[in-house]
């Protein structure tokens, strides 16, 4: 049961999805106090058919304008900026608008902030183009609204209720009850003020999902009989309910509003939010305490088969609810944060793995772990690329799979190292995934990590502490098996990208392969080959695990340690459609991807690799210009992805059959990060491209440009 637990949970984080954004034109008016009682007002107005929008700000009679407007274009808008001196408390009840917009669909973003952390963002169109500024709350008010609302949220939560009424019927102490609500409220109202800081995400289903599990685990332990027993997936109580706060705090619609809060009256509301969870779930459980003492007064003589079949009934509704909820996404498109596979298969095995070994503390290995997993994923966000990642991605997990199928003592201090640095290169993965992929990375990076330390914990606490033999231990094998074959189908997708996308275009440019690496292990893997001896065949035990190894390494390790040669029998002529389209896209991206270098000196020593030496200048500005045009001022812009999606038969040939011309049509996908928001766009190009041989190299000898689209392709989270 406890691994079937775990395998649901494992289900119940993979489940992932994607969500579609429109990109439009900005119009925002904000209002910023920038010293006491002066305000920095900037107005940005688009640019739509040649012309600025024709729309100006109504400002309350009581500011007072200060300097002269500076007015710059951006791209497709207008920014007006001025400065304003007016008292923040004295605008409690004025109106702020935008005067212009009848007639127009267009939307204006107001947004007001104070020295004091006050914001209030309202959208401003042409049925509604002034907001009144609301009066500060109360204290009375601010502490009844937060508190009310943080009980009645505990008490909507079904999940949560039986997950409490089924803590009620195992015997727990008060300690253990007032420990785990004060984890719980703690960790939601950190999680809440995570989710208002744009520093956490989160899917509401995950943490429904998650306590319906857990409620379904303390079931197990009631039909079982066995209540008072020290393990299980919810002891400590404390710890459980650590993870479900945070995960709770994180969805959508659960952190405390900030706007028109300062940062005192947040705080203020935080702390009433806490308190409201603790009573709410105090409540449930004085509830749940005089409901077992009513029943077992009146069915005394026969308490053991209240309990079970109470246990029995809840854990049917437990049942249904884990099940509605991890149906969820398939009906509502609800998201959680984008987690690769591996590496939610590599914390799985990981933490089954950890508890099998013997004298390794799993705790040890999960704080090691996860520091290690957090310093390389802050990495993936810097320029610092470490070296083999997915040769130590893919083969840490094909490691933690072998050693469950086959169990062999390691000293302490080693694995904890391979564990630690396998961590670190997986943490660097993930988070290379993450901010390529997502708006937010920052956000889905936290809330990957508090998904995977859960799924770590319930692992963890679900694995069998001995290691069985026989039948009891054919599961954890099975678990090995399953992982190692997960790493090897891995690898081998990762291979046929490479034999697909980089060999194939190396061939048809006349270029060759040598695996010199691969060649030294298979060489050293049949050295070690152990041979048939007439006498004591058990010998070459030692040598033939060192075989193995060795072909397992030079598996892994197959696009390393190659050296690039000239094809000698590769003759230049006119290549084929297919063998045409490999080259051209192999000369594309590595074009493209030069301008995503900082040094301009080895852009343009990588672009004369690729580009005839009189088209390097031209094509670096006119292409810099196309991948920049259209976006705001400040945006980042980097090349993800460049591929061919035509190519027609050559038109002619030149220079005595060494060029070759052919009609494409290509496209580049691009990363556009603004301030707060990230989205791909591509840019779909249509002409005639020409290549030839320069220096024993096909390059690109001529370029010529029929047509330009571009298509906003937005990635988002909720």
């Amino acid at each position: 049961m406890r691994r079937l637990s775990c395998l649901l949970a494992f289900a119940c984080l993979v489940w992932t999805g994607t969500a579609r954004a429109d990109f439009t034109t900005p119009a925002t008016l904000a209002l910023t106090e920038v010293a006491p009682a002066q305000f920095k007002v900037v107005l940005t107005l688009p640019i739509i058919n040649g012309r600025v929008l024709k729309a100006r700000p109504v400002l309350p009679d009581i500011c007072v304008i200060k300097g002269d407007l500076d007015e710059r274009a951006a791209g497709a808008s207008v920014i007006r900026t001025w400065q304003m001196e007016c008292n923040p408390d004295d605008l409690a009840g004025t109106a702020i608008g935008i005067s212009g917009l009848l007639g127009t669909t267009m939307e204006i973003q107001l947004t007001i902030e104070t020295l004091d952390g006050r914001k209030h963002v309202q959208s401003l169109h042409a049925t509604q183009s002034f907001f009144v500024i609301p009066p500060p709350p109360t204290f009375a008010r601010l502490a009844l609204d937060a508190g009310r609302k943080s009980i009645v949220q505990v008490l909507q939560r079904l999940e949560l209720i039986v997950l409490i009424v089924l803590l009620g019927f195992i015997g727990l102490r008060t300690k253990a009850y007032a420990a785990a609500f004060i984890a719980f409220a703690a960790a939601q109202v950190l999680s809440q003020w995570l989710a208002g800081q744009n520093w956490v995400v989160m899917s509401s289903f995950l943490p429904r999902t998650l306590t319906a599990l857990t409620a379904l685990s303390v079931t197990y332990e009631i039909l079982r009989g066995k209540s008072a027993s020290p393990v299980g997936l919810h002891r400590p109580l404390w710890a459980v309910m650590l993870l479900l706060g945070l995960l709770y705090g994180a969805a959508p619609g659960e952190p405390v509003a900030a706007m028109g809060l300062s940062r005192g009256e947040h705080a203020v509301a935080f702390l009433f939010v806490a308190g409201g969870a603790i009573a709410g779930l105090a409540l449930l459980a004085l509830c749940v305490r005089e409901l077992r003492t009513v029943l077992f007064g009146f069915l005394g003589p026969i308490t053991e088969k209240t309990t079970y079949g109470i246990g029995y009934l809840l854990g049917i509704v437990a049942c249904a609810l884990f099940l509605y909820n991890l149906s969820t996404p398939a009906f509502t498109g609800v998201i959680i944060p984008i987690v690769p596979g591996i590496t939610l298969v590599t914390v799985f095995v990981l933490a089954v793995w950890a508890k099998r070994q013997p004298g390794l503390r799993g705790s040890w290995v999960g704080a090691a772990a996860g520091v290690l997993f957090a310093a390389g994923t802050y990495l993936s966000f810097t320029n610092f690329t470490p070296l083999l990642i997915t040769l130590v991605v893919f083969g840490f997990l094909a490691f933690l799979g072998t050693t469950l199928i086959f169990p062999v003592r390691w000293p302490a201090w080693l694995l904890l190292f391979i564990a630690g640095l396998a961590m670190s290169y997986q943490g660097y993965f993930a988070g290379q995934h993450l901010s390529n992929i997502t708006s937010l990375p920052v956000a889905n990076v936290v809330g990957m990590g508090a998904l995977l330390v859960f799924l770590f914990y319930v692992c963890y606490r679900a694995a069998p502490a001995k290691i069985s033999t026989g039948l009891s231990g054919q599961p954890i094998r099975i678990l090995g098996l399953f992982a190692a074959a997960a790493a090897v189908l891995w690898r081998l997708g990762e291979y046929r990208d490479w034999f697909s996308e980089e060999l194939s275009a190396e061939i048809a440019m006349g270029f060759a392969r040598l695996p010199v690496l691969v060649v030294f292990l298979l060489l050293a893997a049949g050295l070690a080959r152990p041979r048939k001896r007439r006498f004591d065949a058990n010998i070459a035990g030692g040598r033939q695990v060192t075989h193995w190894v060795l072909l397992g390494v030079a598996f892994f390790t197959l696009p390393l340690g190659t050296w690039r040669v000239h094809n000698p029998f590769y003759t230049p002529r006119a290549p084929s459609t297919t063998e045409a389209t490999r080259i051209m896209d192999r000369l594309l991206t590595d074009t493209y991807l030069a301008f995503n270098l900082k040094d301009e000196n080895e852009a343009f020593d990588n672009l004369a690799n690729n580009l005839s030496e009189n088209l390097v200048a031209d094509v670096y500005l006119d292409s810099r210009r196309r991948l920049t045009a259209g976006t705001r001022q400040g945006a980042r812009i980097t090349v993800k992805d460049v591929s061919v999606s035509s190519l027609d038969e050559a038109l002619s040939a030149m220079a005595g059959e060494q060029s070759f011309t052919y009609p494409c049509k290509w496209v580049v996908t691009a990363r556009v990060q603004h301030l707060k928001h990230i989205h791909d766009r591509q840019n779909i190009y249509l002409g005639e491209l020409t290549i030839g041989i320069e220096d024993d190299r096909w390059k690109i000898v001529r370029l010529v440009l029929k047509s330009e689209e571009r298509v906003i392709k937005s990635w988002q989270t909720s």
